[in-house]
């Protein structure tokens, strides 16, 4: 085989696999050795090398293939055809195979994607028009089919029925002839009713796939229409209360301070989330209090719903005219949790080291060989795998370098603006090229919140862990002229030689001059699971856009060699106005290093990012900012993840009750879920229970739902009334 084997790589996208191989052709000849190439896959062979560019000798379709070794050195491909091939030693044949089951992994997977993107494509007017164009055709093509058999049965039962007189008439010639006239009518009404066979096939395949597409496009509407539906009976309930008041207030029974605060109240959750619109449920607003400035009497019309464009600006109510008074005025009600002071900001004493990983063996393959193909997200591990930290903890460390947005708030220019927040998405992966461990699951409902708006940093952040199947983490975060809203989720899976995490959930970064920005993280890969040396890096492209200017930055990420560390990490993006062809700067570096911004009038770039070098390989390779997440704090929470008796035991070292521990709370989770289910009404559909401070919303401007933080947790926290918070830590 040549090198091209050797050095398979089978985690990209464009690898071609090419080499020699024996295959089976006859009893005569055995087996001959022909070039093969493996390339998106399809598998095709040559007599020779130097023949790929004249003559292919035939391919096969590795979707739904099946491969099955034969000796030591022979396998069989069996999809349309059977090919027998052998390699020319063991190791060969193993490469390939190993080739062959990636590539068809990969085709396969492929193939299911473009079938999902085509049954979640929405049909427009025009659409259903050439849909309905084909039916037509499928149908005309039935109806001929009909009249071709109809005309064939008639010209056979004719030719049966002189047949017939001419046996009478005994006339042995004559009925060869008709006799061979039969047989002719006959093979045309065969052939016109194989045909009218496959039509039939063809229009019911045709009408099964559209009946699922229009089932999913119908179902998407219904759910639509429900929450509009929700959305208006909540407007309306509104919009008879605050009518109600103003009559009363009219007669001098209550005060107009009273109407704004019915006008402003509602489902607390609108005042987080630019442009979000709730998606359904009445949330209780007994918590919230607001001030009135500037009163005035609200009017019938609806809230407009913005997040955090200002600051810490929340629901805008729209106010009419009174009395003589013709201006309209505009009343924000203040966030719902108290505002941030910062004047008290001091650099405050946190934990510097942790106790150091102790050296555990374990058999990984022993555990790994059960969890191929399966979602690590379902498959319990021992904590010998896990770091002392859970998700949510380690989603904060995005923020570790929150300086950039901070600089990124302060900027007028759109492409400078563009470049730090592109930077800031790409160096959440600057601590993650030699973290090798995963962190905790959360739980149901688990939090983690982190406020250091009295330490120089100067932000707050609040996590919760919002749905457990599948795994669900959302994240706000409020910084000096900007805010997150994230939320993340995952597909994950082990193949075998390799971990894969794509990540499914959206980041959004609003700041205060407007400017909207959303992106989904890279795909991970882990390397060699089970031999060699762990390597982690990111492929594939992330999409940063603007969703204020329609500026967008697309990141490629460069995997190389991964013996060489640098190139791995490589990455460039090139700034791109919203006419799709101006390029207003690019960003290049290593996430693992530094990373620089070049302005487009600029010749030289400028590096605005460098890693912090406080790593600590004994200590799980933790930085300083990691060590001080699961730092103990009285104050917080009871769902919060520091207060995890198993993830605070693994930090100390005492392996053995940190095992025992997860295995309790994840025990208690199930029991709870049970518990629920088994309560529910009969014949109802479980659902998990609803956030405490999140609430999934949709944004009209990424066209698409997230949880958002509906506010309250700094409130509670500050008067240490966390009764809204579920039990799942207890003891």
């Amino acid at each position: 085989m040549s090198s091209a084997c050797g050095g398979v790589q089978p985690l990209s996208g464009d690898t071609t696999v090419k080499g020699y191989l024996f295959k089976w052709t006859n009893y005569v000849r055995g087996y001959q050795r022909r070039w093969f190439v493996l390339v998106n896959g399809l598998l095709s062979y040559y007599r020779s090398e130097g023949e790929v560019n004249l003559t292919c000798r035939g391919t096969l379709n590795l979707v739904n293939c099946h491969i099955t070794s034969e000796d030591s050195t022979g396998f069989v491909i069996t999809a349309a055809q059977t090919w027998h091939l052998k390699a020319s030693s063991e190791v060969e044949k193993q490469r390939w195979i190993s080739a062959l089951e990636l590539a068809r992994s990969r085709a396969m997977k492929s193939a299911a994607e473009a079938n999902d993107s085509a049954a979640e494509e929405e049909h427009n007017e025009a659409d259903m028009t050439v849909e309905l164009r084909a039916f037509r055709c499928k149908f005309d093509d039935l109806v001929t089919c009909k009249e071709l058999i109809n005309k064939h049965h008639k010209s056979l039962l004719a030719e049966i029925t002189a047949l017939v007189n001419t046996v009478n008439q005994d006339n042995r010639e004559e009925v060869q002839c008709k006799v061979k006239t039969i047989t002719e009518r006959a093979t045309l009404l065969k052939i016109s009713s194989n045909a009218m066979i496959n039509s039939c096939a063809e229009f019911l395949r045709a009408s099964e796939e559209q009946s699922r597409r229009w089932e999913k496009c119908l179902r998407r509407e219904q759910l639509q229409n429900a929450r509009l539906q929700a959305t208006v009976l909540d407007l309306a309930k509104q919009q008879d209360e605050v009518e109600r008041l103003i009559q009363r207030s009219a007669g001098g029974e209550i005060d107009s301070e009273a109407v704004v605060a019915v006008a402003s109240s509602g489902d607390p959750g609108t005042s987080r989330g630019e442009d979000f619109k709730s998606g359904g449920g009445d949330q209780d607003s007994d918590d919230e209090f607001f001030d009135a400035e500037s009163i005035s009497p609200p009017t019938s019309q609806p809230q407009a719903v913005v997040i955090g464009e200002s600051g810490s600006t929340g629901r805008h109510a729209r106010t009419g005219s009174h009395g003589g008074d013709s201006d309209n005025k505009s009343i924000m009600e203040p966030d719902p949790d108290p505002p941030i002071d910062r004047s008290k900001a001091t650099k405050k004493q946190r934990r510097t080291s942790i106790p150091p990983r102790p050296e555990m063996s374990l058999n990984l393959w022993k555990i790994l060989k059960t969890c191929v193909g399966k979602d690590l997200s379902k498959i319990p591990l021992p904590v010998n795998f896990n770091e002392p930290l859970t998700f949510l903890q380690r989603l904060a460390e995005d923020l570790e370098y929150a300086t950039l947005l901070d600089t990124a708030a302060k900027l007028s220019n759109p492409a400078e603006q563009m470049a730090y927040v592109g930077i800031f998405a790409l160096s959440v992966f600057a601590s993650s090229t030699y973290r090798t461990n995963k962190p905790f699951n959360p739980l149901l409902h688990e939090t983690f919140e982190l406020d250091l708006t009295e330490d120089p940093a100067g932000w707050r952040l609040i996590s919760e862990q919002v749905k457990h199947h599948p795994p669900v983490s959302a994240q706000h975060v409020e910084g000096r002229g900007w805010r997150i809203q994230q939320e993340y989720s995952m597909n994950s899976g082990f193949r075998g030689k390799y971990l894969q995490i794509v990540p499914t959930g959206v980041q959004n970064i609003v700041f205060e001059d407007g400017n909207h920005y959303s992106f989904t993280k890279a795909t991970t890969i882990v390397n060699n699971i089970i031999v060699g040396t762990l390597s982690i890096y990111n492929c594939g492209e992330m999409l940063v856009t603007n969703h204020t200017n329609g500026h967008t930055l697309a990141v490629k990420h460069h995997t190389g060699n991964i013996l060489a560390s640098q190139s791995t990490y490589k990455i460039t993006g090139n700034i791109v106005a919203a006419d799709g062809a101006t390029v207003l700067g690019k960003i290049s570096g290593c996430y693992n290093s530094e990373m620089s911004y070049q302005d487009a009038n600029s010749s030289k770039p400028r590096v605005v990012w460098t890693r912090n070098e406080d790593v600590c390989p004994e200590q799980h390779h933790f930085s300083q900012f990691s060590m001080m997440l699961n730092e103990m704090d009285e104050r917080v929470a009871p769902t919060d993840s520091r207060r995890r008796r198993d993830v605070r035991l693994l930090e100390e070292g005492r392996w053995q009750e940190a095992n025992e521990e997860k295995f309790r709370l994840e025990e208690s989770q199930r029991a709870r879920r049970r518990n629920a289910m088994e309560n529910s009404p009969p014949g109802a559909v479980y659902e998990e229970p609803p956030p405490v401070w999140f609430q999934n919303r949709y944004c009209n401007k990424t066209n698409r739902s997230y949880h958002v933080y509906i506010g309250g947790y700094w409130t509670a926290k500050k008067s240490g009334n966390y009764s809204k918070c579920p039990a799942i830590l207890d003891t």
